[in-house]
């Protein structure tokens, strides 16, 4: 339960494309408990992988936003090119990792 509040609170900092996994993840929780302790244990890598990318995906768009603005136009371009990379490159991995818990 504490894990759902913490990412609720990821969810309020983050933009639609973040919110959108923070819901999967929820529900990945959600199926994570119905399950006996035994079948958990196999989709404990997946999980932990799927909360990286996506508190990390928060994280990194929060950094973005802080540097918005800034002095120095190219750290700012540079951070908002690094979420995007990151949004489009690396964060869909959450999506399989999710994937995967749901289907045991």
């Amino acid at each position: 339960v504490a894990v759902k509040a913490y990412i609720e609170s990821l969810e309020s900092h983050a933009d639609e494309t973040l919110k959108a996994y923070t819901k999967k993840l929820n529900t990945a929780i959600d199926h994570i408990l119905t399950l006996p302790q035994e079948k958990a244990g196999f989709i404990a890598h997946s999980y932990c992988s799927a909360f990286g990318l996506i508190a990390g995906g928060v994280k990194l768009q929060q950094l973005c936003k802080a540097a918005e603005g800034h002095s120095d136009e190219e750290f700012s371009k540079a951070k908002s090119e690094s979420y995007d990379f990151y949004k489009n490159h690396i964060l869909p991995r959450a999506k399989a990792c999710i994937e995967s818990i749901l289907a045991v």
